[in-house]
């Protein structure tokens, strides 16, 4: 129950990126590719890295709701998670771009990738 919460929060996350690159791509009418806009660009890769790291991380979450972790240590990584995402996104979608926080979001992405992956396949090898 606890991982359907952070999901949810993902999910409306993710509408509000693809949100902001459709919006982008009807003012500059562009079905495909940036057309060399940098802040199109900027947009879909947003919501690309969003994409290629939330899924796992929800997935690693969601196993360990299904292994018993307790419930403070999922709403940590929760919010590490949630919060992670929201860093990256100020960092990398600041105009200028704030290079430390995306660093730092990428950083805690990374982290919660290394605990939960270990955490999870250990718990399986050895549980």
């Amino acid at each position: 129950m606890i991982t359907a919460l952070y999901a949810g929060l993902a999910a409306l996350m993710l509408l509000w990126l693809s949100f902001r690159v459709s919006l982008k791509r009807m003012a500059l009418k562009v079905s495909y590719g940036d057309a060399g806009d940098k802040a199109l660009g900027r947009a879909i890769r947003l919501q690309g890295n969003f994409v290629e790291y939330v899924p796992m991380l929800l997935i690693l979450m969601g196993a360990g709701e299904a292994l018993d972790a307790p419930g403070w240590v999922l709403h940590l990584f929760g919010v590490a998670l949630i919060g992670s995402r929201l860093v990256y996104i100020v960092g990398y979608g600041s105009d200028p771009q704030r290079p430390a926080l995306r660093q730092i979001g990428m950083t805690i992405t990374y982290l919660l990738l290394l605990v939960g992956g270990l955490s999870v396949a250990g718990h399986a090898l050895l549980g």
